[in-house]
């Protein structure tokens, strides 16, 4: 059983598609409760109009960061949620405003090595540095072309 959860965001750039508000309203369902995406301070969000209505893209959502170029770009494997649709799209090199890490306390070895592998992470003093990822327009990209096509959006 899914909940729904009535979110409200600030919309800080349109990757693709129409949306000429500053803020959008839609709904998300989630079967694990509170919905993921919503614990990040800045997120990469696949929504769509039914019905009139907007509704989040279940799950499908990435974590992002403001780069040094002025862009934003997410970390690690840019396919990693979308393993059966690799593409041409490949991992670069990022300079982020703010160094991106996360705190490794409590992780085993096998599970470091599963969520930060070396190729996109740097792993010291306990946490995990963010070396390589892709930008958003890469990472719309992967999610067209792999699980929403797949929905039939596109």
């Amino acid at each position: 059983m899914d909940e729904a959860f009535r979110a409200e965001y600030k919309v800080l750039g349109n990757v693709f598609g129409k949306f000429a508000g500053d803020t959008c309203r839609f709904v998300a369902y989630d079967h694990y409760g509170v919905p993921a995406f919503s614990k990040y301070k800045h997120v990469l969000l696949f929504l769509s109009y039914y019905d009139g209505k907007l509704y989040h893209e279940k799950y499908q959502y990435f974590d992002i960061y403001k780069t040094r170029n002025g862009r934003w770009a997410s970390c690690g494997d840019p396919h990693r949620f979308d393993k059966a649709h690799p593409g041409d799209v490949v991992a670069v090199k990022l300079k982020f405003d703010k160094p991106v890490t996360s705190d490794l306390s409590g992780m085993k070895e096998e599970q470091v090595k599963r969520f930060f592998p070396e190729q996109f992470y740097e792993i010291k003093d306990g946490k995990a540095y963010c070396r390589k990822g892709a930008y958003v327009e890469q990472l719309f990209e992967i999610k067209r072309d792999g699980v929403l096509e797949a929905r039939g959006i596109f």
